[in-house]
């Protein structure tokens, strides 16, 4: 069985790289500029499995507070503050209007 992982963040690069490890044959579908940097650092495709597990590697991470969208986020931040500073119960709330500047 053929196995294609679209992306290689850190979901598809670690199962990628489980299922590399576990002799399958897997494709990763990637950006260019990402293809061209793990030819460069990983010259063997094998590589990339090489000590999974036991080898950590953090590149260009972006670790979100919210499951969300980058726009909502500010609006997300202050609510939380909001609800800190004036605590309330959700049956409390009778309507809610977010502005975002565009």
């Amino acid at each position: 069985m053929r196995i294609l992982v679209v992306g290689a963040g850190a979901i598809g690069g670690y199962f990628g790289g489980r299922l590399l490890e576990a002799n399958r044959d897997v494709t990763f579908l990637v950006r260019p500029r990402r293809a061209d940097e793990r030819r460069r650092r990983h010259a063997d495709p094998a590589g990339l499995a090489e000590q999974l597990g036991e080898r950590f590697e953090i590149m260009r991470t972006n670790i979100k507070k919210w499951p969300v969208g980058s726009p909502i986020q500010a609006a997300l931040d202050a609510l939380e503050i909001l609800r800190k500073q004036h605590p309330f119960h959700s049956n409390e709330v009778q309507q809610v209007s977010v502005r975002l500047a565009t």
